[in-house]
């Protein structure tokens, strides 16, 4: 019976107390979710999230993370406290076991986010966030051993703290952000032969383990008559080690490939445009996610990701209308399904395909947002986004348990529904 690793990951941290940080992670805890680009959200605030994912070259209230340069949109002092209503329908099907497809449990979660943006003075301004910034998990604990999927529980998730600065010349703002992540790690699974079983017993796994790491991101944005802005960002890899989860779990895989405990957040960078006319608004962000280069992805086959994201909004009085589109092939190709990924591992080869197809099927490509918007007063607004992110499937090899080969496939769609309020004083 193959056996899957599970792997939790919170980016985080303005204090490095760890008593704190655990706190406020545990209020964050619903993040486990899967994600939509690998795994990271394509946008936490429900403004970005209606706009198909762009925040790269305009204000909103996570621009913190989209680009710091942009958080001199601010008025004065800006909170905003949001949540999200994820929804993902993930299911699997192994050959082995015929026709009998699973749904996975984990199909519910709660994704908050809060900060704050504000002027210095009249040029510099500051920014600080705790963002859920996204995540993926399965939970196939209710499913049989002749299911063939190991009982397998997964979960990534994430939170960040991104404490920022910028600085406003008119034209144009430059600004950066130190990003903390705060992580933790486990796995599940279960190899009883016992059908029916659930005991605790029966579970096995590396045990759980969490660390700190710290990144940064630069911003530059500017715009030319008061209608176009251009900007770009880059965000730097933050790398993590989870004592033993990495390697303990992958030894059981017969994975020899992954000598280390290590998983690092890839490097991200990206351009984006805004146009401002009379009361519309249209955007473009093109994002690159280099999971190619990043620390032990790499070794899962996992391929970096182009992402294009286009949006519109109209504002109307107190109303704001707000649509968009977002596509990103998915970073789970040939070589992390049926390929070279895990090859000169023997069957840690097949470990590898099943480990992304069915405990990490970030296969999501294609994402349809919408959104309304309401500024009740001068100092406090609502906004709200609704986004479908599109089924996708994906068949990868697993081990047959007897020296061969057989198949197992995952089916992959989401619902999220986002509202946040913004408070101006």
């Amino acid at each position: 019976i193959l056996k899957i690793k599970q792997t939790y990951y919170f980016q985080g941290g303005c204090m490095i107390n760890r008593s704190l940080v655990s706190a406020f992670l545990f209020a964050l805890m619903p993040l486990s979710a899967f994600a939509t680009n690998g795994s990271a959200l394509i946008g936490t605030s429900s403004k970005t999230r209606a706009l198909g994912g762009t925040g790269i070259a305009y204000y909103a209230p996570d621009s913190a993370l989209k680009n710091p340069a942009q958080i001199v949109g601010a008025k004065g002092f800006d909170f905003t406290f949001a949540g999200t209503y994820f929804a993902p329908d993930v299911s699997a099907k192994s050959a082995l076991s015929g026709s009998t497809s699973q749904d996975s449990d984990a199909d519910v979660f709660l994704i908050p986010s809060i900060g704050f943006n504000t002027k210095i003075t009249d040029q510099l301004y500051f920014a600080l966030g705790a963002f859920g910034t996204g995540g993926q998990g399965v939970d196939y604990k209710s499913s049989k051993t002749s299911d063939n999927l190991s009982r397998i529980r997964t979960s990534i998730s994430y939170m960040k703290f991104a404490p920022s600065l910028a600085w406003d010349g008119g034209d144009w703002s430059i600004g950066g952000a130190v990003n903390v992540l705060y992580g933790t790690a486990s796995i599940a699974f279960n190899g009883a032969s016992d059908a029916e079983s659930t005991s605790a017993a029966d579970y096995q796994g590396g045990g759980s383990s969490d660390d700190i790491g710290v990144g940064f991101s630069l911003g530059a944005s500017y715009t030319f008559m008061d209608m176009l802005t251009v900007a770009g960002f880059y965000q730097s890899a933050i790398d993590q080690s989870y004592d033993k989860v990495m390697t303990g779990i992958l030894a059981d895989f017969l994975v020899s490939s992954v000598t280390t405990d290590e998983l690092e957040t890839p490097t991200e960078w990206g351009i984006g445009f805004a146009w401002d006319w009379n009361n519309w608004m249209f955007t473009f962000d093109y994002k690159n996610i280099d999971w190619e280069g990043s620390a032990n992805w790499s070794k899962f086959g996992w391929e970096s990701q182009d992402v294009f994201a286009l949006g519109i909004e109209y504002v109307w009085g107190a109303h704001t209308f707000r649509t968009g589109y977002s596509m990103a092939d998915s970073p789970l190709q040939t070589n992390a399904l049926t390929g070279s990924a895990g090859s000169t591992d023997g069957n840690g080869s097949e470990s590898i395909h099943f480990l992304n197809t069915v405990g990490f099927p970030a296969i999501v490509e294609n994402h349809l947002t919408f959104g309304y918007g309401h500024q009740f007063s001068e100092r406090f607004g609502l906004d709200s986004a609704l986004v479908f992110a599109l089924e996708e499937d994906a068949t990868g090899n697993q081990s047959d348990g007897a020296g061969g080969k057989s198949t197992v496939t995952s089916t992959h769609s989401q619902t999220s529904f986002s509202i946040g309020g913004n408070w101006s004083f």
